[in-house]
């Protein structure tokens, strides 16, 4: 429905709720029912050539204000996307 809209703009759509790469990954291994062992990694054990900020959430405040409906959860439309491909 927003490409129905005039309402032009940038806007943050991303699913509801938040994880760290290591829940996100243990949660696509576990509901793949794949037997892998995710092991979580400080920041500091990753290293990268650029700077990363600690929380990079996006703002869904554009979103809101222009009366949009925000995505469903992140793990519903991961659950979604495995069936998708067979996975689950």
């Amino acid at each position: 429905d927003m490409l129905q809209t005039e309402q032009y703009g940038v806007y943050h759509a991303t699913n509801e709720g938040y994880c760290s790469w290591f829940e996100f990954a243990d949660a696509i291994m576990t509901d793949a029912g794949l037997a892998c062992h995710v092991r979580p990694v400080t920041s500091e054990q990753y290293p990268t050539k650029a700077v990363r900020p600690k929380n990079s959430r996006l703002s869904k405040d554009s979103l809101d204000a222009a009366g949009f409906t925000r995505l469903p959860g992140w793990h519903d439309a991961l659950v979604r996307y495995l069936v998708e491909l067979g996975e689950r």
